[in-house]
């Protein structure tokens, strides 16, 4: 067992949420039925690597915004992916979790 922020993790957690934080609606609602579902883990994605940097890159800091306050609003933990460690102060501010995705984790 683990504890994070004084929330017991026990051996099997569920984290849930989208890969991409597109607006706050879409986080709203997702946050809605897990919360109902009793999840306590709202995984969002505010940065995201892409092939192309042309192609879409999150929301960035202000994705971070909303799924802290959603986060607050259903009394859920927040969790996120760490793509650059440029990122991680910014992020410290709003994510209770740091996620290190499986392509970051090859370099």
């Amino acid at each position: 067992m683990s504890i994070i922020n004084n929330a017991r993790i026990n051996r099997f957690t569920i984290i849930a949420g989208p890969c991409t934080i597109d607006n706050k609606e879409q986080l709203d609602k997702t946050a809605s039925a897990l919360s109902e579902c009793g999840i306590s883990y709202l995984r969002g994605g505010a940065f995201k690597m892409r092939t192309s940097c042309k192609s879409y890159q999150g929301l960035g800091e202000q994705g971070l915004l909303y799924l802290k306050e959603i986060g607050v609003k259903y009394q859920m933990k927040t969790v996120s992916e760490v793509i650059s460690q440029n990122d991680i102060d910014t992020m410290s501010e709003y994510v209770d979790v740091f996620m290190i995705g499986t392509r970051n984790m090859q370099n």
